[in-house]
């Protein structure tokens, strides 16, 4: 790899800022971890944030105080995922740009554009899904589970 090594592209896909490769290398690694502990600080912060900054369908059934806990639950969940498929988003990135450099390629693939897509569909369902679960009303009768993303209410 050239000790100089494209690390911005532009909308074309072509190399337009370039760098040293030591410092691209190392910044990955406190990257990854600075969008990780973001991620922990929001799931961290949720229960904490006042109610009235909190925008859910439903919010005076699903913030009362008998449902708080288990929607601050459901909520991190959410935020969980989208730090899993940020951070996925970043290592392709990353990927398709050591791709690049190692062939001596002024212009990133198609793939970036691929992941961008895929993150951003991804989000909607996410989103989808998030309101989706709280515009609904649960059974209060049947107990309700969250396994991993999706809920089952048995």
């Amino acid at each position: 790899m050239p000790q100089k090594i494209a690390s911005h592209f532009n909308a074309s896909g072509e190399a337009d800022s370039y760098s040293n490769k030591d410092i691209l290398i190392y910044l990955n690694l406190p990257i990854y971890l600075f969008i990780l502990i973001l991620f922990e600080l929001f799931v961290y912060l949720t229960p904490r944030i006042p109610e009235n900054l909190i925008n859910l369908p439903n919010k005076d059934y699903w913030l009362s105080e008998g449902r708080k806990n288990e929607t601050y639950s459901i909520l991190r969940i959410y935020i969980r995922w989208m730090g899993i498929i940020t951070l996925l988003l970043l290592m392709f990135v990353y990927n398709e740009n050591y791709i690049t450099n190692i062939n001596n390629e002024h212009e990133i693939g198609i793939a970036f554009w691929i992941y961008l897509g895929a993150y951003l569909l991804i989000t909607v369902f996410i989103v989808l899904k998030m309101n989706y679960r709280f515009q609904r009303f649960p059974n209060e009768e049947k107990p309700y589970t969250e396994k991993l993303f999706f809920h089952q209410d048995i």
